[in-house]
């Protein structure tokens, strides 16, 4: 599957936000392939984790820069 439109999300310490953010991207009804990019900056807080919840549902996911260490 190649995606014709990326959505692309920064976060950084939004854990009380990046769900409802994610639930209302994956609402969106269409009618062709997408991927959603999500930028999270080392958070301090559980922005990370709520985050890999979600990945874990996706096809792919490309590890975390704290993965490669």
């Amino acid at each position: 599957m190649r995606p014709e439109v990326s959505v692309i999300t920064v976060t950084y310490n939004q854990a009380g936000t990046i769900a409802r953010t994610l639930d209302s991207i994956l609402a969106q009804e269409c009618d062709f392939d997408y991927e959603i990019v999500i930028g999270e900056d080392c958070s301090t807080d559980d922005t990370l984790d709520i985050c890999r919840r979600y990945a874990a549902c996706l096809l792919y996911t490309s590890p975390s820069p704290r993965d490669r260490t």
